[in-house]
């Protein structure tokens, strides 16, 4: 984020010929899920107020019609000016956003703002570089301290046997959450531990930019009941834990790992299924707060991506429900 701004900035200099000042927005009543995932900037454009909506998070899948939405839950809220600022672009995407009138910018690559400037030449960006997410170790590692209890002061080993990874694994751990600047590493002669740079809301704001959704695979599936590993996720899990109804077809999580044990038979598609099932990249039996359904910031992580506002709503309520 250090970067992207002066990256736009620049950017638009270049191409208007005229500096570009712009100042930051932080409008109260925006919903939770774009305050956290957009950096908001005003700034005027040939005599034209826009609001340039930085994307922090970036798209695990991308489509046109998604950043549509997300366009419109944005101006809705803002007003119509609004224009996403995107790491990147590929060009069926750029292509539907186009056909769609969806303004955008990729700094130092495209801009399509209908009412003001076009530029659309083949161009890799060289701004607005975006942040990795954590590994799934990495992630479940600062969920445990978030959710189940902190680890500030534990050593390497402690952590690595509560979370069922390995010592060399916990190394690796550390090295992420040091680079992401989440915590600072502190050793007392052989022993290493982990001190986070904040409190939990803030260290979960200022990691939800890192952080990606659990979700590896799904599949329609048929089993005659879930097995004892598998836990409520998706719609079904933000249903008990909000006021949003439920999907007529229930969805459950797994652990990559459990999968492979567990007998279910894939379906090709709903009519024939019994369950939605989540193949996920780690173990929310180690994070759940209610035995039978995930846990609540993964389930945020698995559905943030919703374009639905409705979720979008409840997944607010879940955050600002979450014993902070």
């Amino acid at each position: 984020m250090k970067r992207t701004l002066p990256g736009l900035v620049n950017y638009l200099e270049k191409l208007t010929g005229n500096p570009i000042d712009l100042v930051s927005l932080a409008p109260a009543k925006l919903p939770l899920y774009l305050r956290e995932r957009f950096k908001l900037h005003q700034g005027t454009l040939f005599g034209r107020k826009f609001i340039f909506a930085i994307d922090t998070w970036g798209e695990e899948d991308p489509s046109a019609a998604n950043y549509a939405n997300l366009t419109e839950n944005l101006s809705g809220h803002l007003g119509d000016s609004v224009v996403l600022v995107l790491p990147g672009l590929a060009q069926h995407i750029r292509q539907g956003l186009i056909r769609l009138g969806r303004p955008f910018i990729v700094p130092g690559s495209q801009t399509f703002l209908p009412t003001a400037i076009i530029d659309l030449r083949e161009r890799q960006p060289t701004a607005l570089p975006t942040a990795k997410t954590l590994s799934p170790a990495a992630q479940c590692v600062l969920l445990y301290h978030l959710e189940q209890q902190s680890i500030d002061t534990w050593p390497l080993q402690k952590v690595a046997e509560a979370v069922g990874y390995s010592p060399n694994m916990l190394i690796k751990v550390k090295r992420e959450l040091e680079a992401a600047e989440l915590c600072d590493p502190v050793r007392d002669g052989r022993v290493v531990t982990l001190r986070f740079h904040a409190e939990r809301r803030a260290l979960w704001q200022k990691a939800l930019p890192w952080l990606a959704s659990p979700v590896r695979a799904t599949h329609w599936i048929h089993w005659e009941k879930p097995p004892a590993e598998a836990l409520m996720a998706g719609m079904t899990a933000l249903s008990r834990a909000t006021m949003i109804v439920d999907d007529r077809t229930p969805v459950y999580a797994l652990h990559h790992k459990a999968s492979k044990n567990n007998a279910f038979e894939i379906c090709a598609d709903r009519i024939d299924a019994t369950a939605r099932l989540e193949i996920w990249n780690y173990n929310s039996q180690l994070l759940t707060i209610r035995e039978e359904m995930v846990d609540p910031l993964s389930l945020f992580l698995s559905l943030k991506h919703d374009p639905n506002e409705r979720v979008q709503d409840q997944l607010e309520t879940l955050i600002d429900q979450f014993p902070w």
